[in-house]
């Protein structure tokens, strides 16, 4: 009667043995079976491609519950993750969008430009008929510059030639209206430190000769460095002209101090010596003589053209004086 009870226990006992027996041989085998398999042979021999084609992706899709899918996502919180500005700078739309600026203005100068110099193209033909000069004569420019005869394309290229009265007068007006700013806003900031500083404000209408002295000396140097670095001021920059010597070679310091000093000296007498640059062959103005040099038309890297009206009339022109030459 005592031993009964012992029976099922003890077969439960000796089960679990012959379990945890089983388990730990089982798992022997599939750790050596597994030592022994080649996974990258195994993966080697699977033909993926095959086994996409057989895979429903429309009923994959189907039941997929697209709804509770977004209602999971928290859209805040992702966003929050995402750098904004990187991604917007690897899209590339910062550099189309100044590039297409930059492109805009370009264009719009150079459409300024070109009105400009075909006026003071027509100009110079005027002057050329009222001097009895031969033809586009004042169409030259420097030798160092201009060699040979110009391309006939969609608008001719100027570059080098000598530029006109218009031309020139705009870049002066740019300069004495950049100089005048520049020398507003410095007066402007000496007042403001006087009034700092000494608790007094600067009486500007009382500056007298200290004050057009400054205004010289200013203008001096911004000429005379504008000159010796880049060969142009900042009006003449705008309007696309510059400054060479004779030749057409770039400016020396001298030359440009010297350019510098003798542009009050065509002043006198009414502006007599600006004169030479409505009617003069090369139009160079009394302080262009005094210094040796001239000023050219120069749109920087871009060529020099005349507005495609201008340039079609002169083509034709050309073609009629060449059909029917003048009797003799």
């Amino acid at each position: 009667m005592t031993d009964r009870p012992a029976g099922p226990a003890r077969r439960r006992a000796d089960r679990n043995v012959v379990e945890r027996m089983a388990g730990a041989l089982t798992g022997r085998v599939v750790d050596g079976v597994v030592d022994h398999v080649d996974l990258d042979a195994a993966l080697a021999g699977v033909d993926v491609n095959a086994v996409l084609e057989r895979v429903d992706v429309d009923a994959l899709l189907d039941r997929i519950d697209v709804d509770r899918l977004m209602d999971r996502v928290d859209v805040d919180r992702l966003l929050s993750r995402v750098d904004v500005e990187a991604l917007v700078a690897r899209s590339g739309v910062p550099d189309l969008v100044t590039a297409s600026t930059t492109r805009v203005a370009t264009s719009t100068l150079d459409l300024a430009r070109r009105q400009v110099a075909g006026v003071d193209f027509v100009l110079g033909g005027v002057a050329d008929r009222l001097l009895r000069r031969p033809a586009r004569a004042s169409a030259g420019g420097p030798a160092g510059l201009v060699g040979g005869r110009q391309s006939v394309s969609a608008r001719r290229q100027v570059t080098g030639y000598y530029a006109g009265p218009v031309g020139r007068l705009l870049a002066v007006a740019l300069d004495a209206l950049l100089l005048s700013a520049t020398f507003s806003v410095g007066l402007a900031a000496l007042d403001l430190v006087d009034r700092t500083l000494l608790g007094r404000r600067l009486a500007l209408d009382e500056a007298g000769w200290w004050g057009a002295g400054a205004a010289a000396l200013v203008a001096v140097l911004y000429s005379l460095i504008c000159l010796t670095v880049a060969g142009r001021t900042v009006g003449k920059a705008v309007v696309g002209l510059r400054v060479v010597t004779r030749e057409g070679a770039p400016i020396r310091p001298r030359a440009a101090l010297l350019r510098t000093l003798a542009l009050p000296f065509s002043a006198l007498f009414a502006g007599l010596g600006f004169v030479p640059v409505l009617l003069g062959r090369e139009h160079r103005a009394l302080h262009d003589v005094l210094a040796g040099t001239a000023v050219v038309l120069d749109f920087g890297d871009r060529p020099a053209e005349l507005p495609g009206p201008l340039t079609r009339f002169l083509d034709r022109s050309s073609a009629a004086r060449t059909a029917d030459p003048p009797e003799r």
